[in-house]
């Protein structure tokens, strides 16, 4: 890490032309993230423009269920959708990341910015940001802890849509508040017994 900053330092002061958001991309913690770009074809696409990325390490797709990564790697919408819900097609510095501050992925979701002052944390979509404005000539690198996956639709939509949550499904629908909850913002909190 430390050598991916003095690289940084050196090019800086020497006045030499910044790196491109995909040239510091290719920093060994980010090469599955790098390897998911090529193959959903965006390479070219956020060479060509201003982006924040906010970038996922190999840690974290490693930390993602096997089915998960085997959909990624064979379903190229998916793959594509969950790529550039990392995107957004702006600089987007941390001083800009307020609590509950949102930004327009260019998957077409938002991305919502949560900020814990107490432990100085900041979430994007729950996900903690591990590091912070690495600026690059077209536009800038925050590290993320975990991927974000984009939103499936509204809270019951997503209830139904998984078996683990088959009891709160049906207790909602038990107790007639499922119409209330479709297609609204409202949090709903799931616990495990």
């Amino acid at each position: 890490m430390l050598q991916y900053f003095a690289l940084l330092l050196v090019v800086s002061a020497c006045g030499c032309r910044a790196l491109s958001t995909l040239q510091i991309l290719e920093h060994p913690r980010f090469t599955t993230l790098v390897s998911l770009l090529t193959k959903a074809g965006l390479v070219d696409t956020l060479n060509q423009g201003t982006y924040t990325i906010f970038a996922p390490s190999d840690v974290a797709f490693a930390a993602l269920p096997a089915s998960v990564l085997q959909a990624l790697e064979t379903n190229a919408t998916l793959l594509k959708n969950v790529l550039l819900y990392h995107v957004v097609a702006k600089r987007v510095l941390q001083t800009q990341l307020t609590n509950d501050h949102k930004e327009t992925s260019e998957q077409g979701k938002p991305i919502r910015f949560n900020v814990y002052s107490h432990n100085h944390i900041t979430t994007a979509e729950g996900r903690w940001i591990s590091a912070f404005d690495k600026v690059a000539d077209n536009g800038v690198i925050h590290s993320l802890g975990m991927v974000m996956m984009p939103p499936e639709g509204d809270i019951v939509n997503i209830v139904a849509g998984h078996n683990e949550t088959s009891t709160l499904l049906s207790l909602v629908v038990a107790a007639g508040i499922a119409g209330a909850l479709h297609g609204t913002n409202r949090v709903l909190i799931h616990g495990t017994v």
